[in-house]
């Protein structure tokens, strides 16, 4: 997999973020006002991941087409210059987001671009009890916003 299996788009506030819950849209573009310059480009739903072989043996292409339903959906990579950082938007996140932030950087070294460098990060709505001292310990960057 390459960057070309995913569209980039500006990092700017939009009236709509692709593949994104309201209430994680509602994260994102609160943290966009605050973070005018944080990256240059942005992408949505980056998948990773593999896709089973009984997806991949199909002839049926509308089977076939389920693909992407397999596999993991960064909520977003955030570029800027030779950074590239792995975000995931949660409501009240708990340790269970520290895994998965983790993973996607794992998944997304893998399949898409196995030099890429940059911080795991978390955008919360809420700080639970002990996530900063986890998020810190685990090498992941935790915003309330």
């Amino acid at each position: 997999m390459s960057s070309d299996t995913f569209e980039t788009y500006p990092y700017e506030t939009r009236y709509w973020y692709p593949h994104l819950s309201p209430a994680e849209a509602a994260l994102w573009h609160r943290y966009v006002l605050k973070n005018p310059d944080a990256y240059e480009r942005v992408a949505y739903d980056v998948k990773v991941g593999t896709i089973p072989d009984f997806i991949l043996a199909q002839d049926d292409t509308a089977i076939r087409a389920q693909a992407p339903l397999y596999q993991y959906k960064i909520d977003v990579v955030g570029f800027k210059g030779d950074k590239v950082d792995i975000i995931e938007l949660k409501q009240g996140a708990t340790m269970r987001a520290i895994g998965q932030v983790k993973s996607y950087r794992n998944l997304y070294t893998r399949d898409i671009d196995a030099r890429a460098q940059g911080a795991d990060i978390i955008i919360t709505d809420i700080l639970m009890p002990d996530m900063e001292h986890l998020a810190e310990q685990m090498g992941v960057k935790i915003v309330a916003i």
